[in-house]
């Protein structure tokens, strides 16, 4: 797909990873729609800020009606935001332990139901305006199961059926759906969730010894929007690692 002049929607654009997206997106010549939160960081003539709490659906509709009055025309859908969240199962620790339902509502609602619902608009979309699109989900390696993260590894396998799913119902009208399941990446935010004990404990894991950079979850994004045949199909961008 060219990418030159059409314009791209990316959810939690203004974080670390968010950031290097709308970045990436904006040097193909692309105009991009944020949908977070927090405003971006970034100034161009060529992004656009839309402010939603992407736990609320009812938000997230209003937000989505409001985009399309205003003429956009989606033709990339960059599903992005996600919520990490860490917990067990069970806590040895702790007398007639409860899991918190909070967290893990807040995890889906963001991780699934908020790609589900924004999905089902901007297909709708671009179906009933005869162009071609792709959706791009961001998994994670965590997709395959990692212990002490039942809400989190279950929301981004979740993730991946649907993007098989969707590639198969919206493959006939010119739309692909695709997903990029990263490992572990070097951001602030990694830093701060892992001790350095534990990160080196994963580099040694990692068969090529190091993090992933942001730049290689970019590339990747440029990767599957150019080539026109890759469809309901996962990358993973993990160095080898495996659970």
């Amino acid at each position: 797909m060219q990418i030159m002049n059409r314009v791209s929607l990316v959810t939690g654009g203004s974080g670390d990873i968010g950031f290097s997206i709308v970045n990436e997106l904006i040097s193909m010549r692309s105009k991009v729609i944020i949908i977070d939160k927090i405003e971006p960081k970034i100034r161009s003539k060529d992004v656009y800020f839309f402010k939603c709490d992407l736990k609320n659906s009812k938000e997230i509709f209003k937000t989505l009606k409001t985009i399309f009055k205003e003429r956009f025309d989606i033709s990339i859908l960059i599903n992005n935001a996600g919520l990490i969240s860490n917990s067990l199962l069970v806590n040895y620790m702790e007398k007639d332990f409860l899991p918190n339902l909070k967290e893990w509502d807040d995890t889906l609602n963001i991780n699934l139901k908020a790609p589900f619902l924004i999905s089902s608009l901007v297909a709708q979309d671009m179906i009933k305006k005869r162009h071609e699109g792709v959706i791009i989900n961001i998994s994670s390696i965590a997709a395959k199961g990692n212990a002490g993260q039942s809400a989190y590894s279950s929301s981004k396998a979740g993730l991946e059926s649907l993007t098989k799913v969707w590639a198969q119902e919206l493959g006939p009208f010119g739309i692909r759906s695709v997903a990029i399941a990263p490992g572990y990446i070097d951001t602030n935010s990694t830093r701060k969730a892992l001790k350095d004990e534990k990160l080196i404990e994963i580099k040694n894991k990692i068969p090529l010894k190091r993090l992933g950079k942001i730049e290689n979850i970019t590339k990747s994004i440029k990767f599957v929007i150019e080539n026109d045949y890759f469809n309901g199909s996962v990358l993973s961008v993990d160095g080898g690692l495996s659970f």
